[in-house]
């Protein structure tokens, strides 16, 4: 990769870092609408672990499935991550390659969307059901759900953000097959936290252990692609969950 191709990704991962911070930090300040957000990621969660549970129940997936819901899908405050990343940003730029910035930024854009859409499917639940629902007087259910999924109209954005995890599962993947990347990232554990970057460090290991104990993620991927377009296509559509799709 050329310095031009390195300085045009170095910025794409500066204005995608910023997007997240601005999301995050309005999350972070506006009690219901914090307390809404977790209630949502929280169900969004269950849902996943029905929808994911056979290959939760095999060894060989299960640390990659916790991965994906509790890192990159959780009801977990992602703030202090994000601001590690920033403060450390100006490093990251300087010591890791075009290819590495691009996975990092791919990785902060699927945040990012996926918080724009939870944050919208919140306005647009607590529109229909007050909010009650934000104070959890309002038990969340499919159909319930379903409804506000629908009236989002963001059905592209949904398609995107699908195509945007199986992409990072990916490259995650493909990070692990890189042992001097292993390596690096080992050694950097004490600095690390010594320099208050603890969060973020602990973000990478955990991923990259996921993915590396899973090895070829070609099956998981193609399942979480499959289902989740098929279950989008079925609530834009009005039709019924495929049978092969647990979401209660």
């Amino acid at each position: 990769m050329t310095d031009a191709s390195k300085s045009s990704s170095a910025e794409r991962f500066r204005f995608i870092l910023e997007r997240t911070l601005r999301l995050s930090r309005e999350r972070v300040q506006e009690r219901e609408l914090a307390a809404g957000h977790r209630l949502l990621c929280e169900w969004q969660c269950q849902r996943l672990r029905l929808t994911y549970d056979d290959f939760a129940r095999q060894s060989r997936y299960q640390a990659a499935v916790e991965f994906f819901l509790s890192d990159l899908y959780g009801p977990v405050d992602f703030s202090q991550r994000d601001e590690d990343i920033a403060r450390v940003y100006p490093l990251m730029v300087k010591v890791l390659s075009g290819e590495a910035i691009d996975s990092l930024s791919q990785g902060l854009a699927l945040n990012s969307l996926t918080m724009e859409l939870d944050l919208k499917l919140l306005e647009v639940l607590e529109q229909q059901y007050g909010e009650s629902f934000s104070r959890g007087d309002v038990p969340l259910d499919f159909a319930m759900y379903a409804r506000a999924y629908k009236a989002c109209n963001n059905y592209e954005e949904r398609r995107q953000q699908i195509s945007m995890i199986v992409e990072v599962g990916q490259n995650l993947e493909l990070v692990t097959r890189k042992k001097f990347i292993l390596a690096a990232v080992k050694l950097a554990r004490k600095p690390a936290h010594l320099a208050g970057f603890g969060e973020l460090q602990s973000f990478i290991e955990r991923g990259l252990a996921a993915f590396r104990k899973m090895g070829k993620a070609e099956h998981f991927l193609d399942a979480v692609h499959s289902r989740e377009s098929r279950l989008l296509d079925a609530i834009f559509a009005d039709q019924p969950v495929p049978e092969d799709v647990r979401v209660a």
